[in-house]
């Protein structure tokens, strides 16, 4: 027997219905939100928090790091994405800074291909993986934080909303990508 309760479907075994009882569905169950919708919110809070974002133009750091670098640019080989630090120097250079991040400029070169320096796609491609995050926060909070769908969607609003993010996007900043993927590695 199929059972609705604000507009959640509970699905229970006809045989397990006793009189006056609920038939073994569990009133928590019954009044969390589909989990679709969960990861749709998350997704959607992670989005609209920095819209403001996309048209904005490169700023600080973003100039050394995507329009000039060579390695983003594509004026290097792909390979020495993977022997130069972030900045595109060769990580023997005494100039190096040592920051290795090669899947972070890995992306910024595919969006050069896609966009060229238009600096909306590498803020949008910032948002989307922002959300992507969010929702991994999320995932992870109902699977492994075994959290109450409520209770992980609460963990995936806050840290789709929270200040600490805020501070990259607020510059506009397009290097705030470098803390993207140890979120998502860190997470799972």
């Amino acid at each position: 027997m199929r059972r609705r309760n604000n507009g959640s479907a509970c699905f229970c075994q006809a045989s397990s219905v006793k009189k006056g009882g609920r038939g073994g569905c569990n009133e928590t169950e019954a009044n969390e939100p589909p989990g679709w919708c969960i990861y749709a919110a998350v997704a959607l809070v992670a989005v609209g928090c920095y819209l403001n974002a996309l048209d904005c133009d490169f700023v600080h750091d973003d100039i050394p790091a995507v329009v000039r670098n060579r390695d983003v640019i594509g004026e290097a080989s792909w390979s020495s994405v993977l022997n130069d630090d972030f900045w595109g120097t060769p990580m023997e250079s005494i100039n190096s800074h040592k920051s290795y991040r090669p899947f972070t400029t890995l992306t910024f070169r595919l969006n050069y291909l896609m966009a060229g320096l238009s600096p909306m796609w590498y803020h949008a491609t910032n948002v989307a993986l922002h959300a992507a995050a969010c929702i991994l926060v999320t995932r992870v909070s109902l699977v492994v934080a075994a959290l109450r769908p409520g209770f992980a969607a609460l963990t995936g609003l806050l840290f789709a909303a929270h200040p600490v993010h805020t501070e990259a996007h607020i510059r506009e900043h397009v290097l705030t990508r470098r803390a993207i993927p140890s979120t998502m590695t860190n997470s799972s």
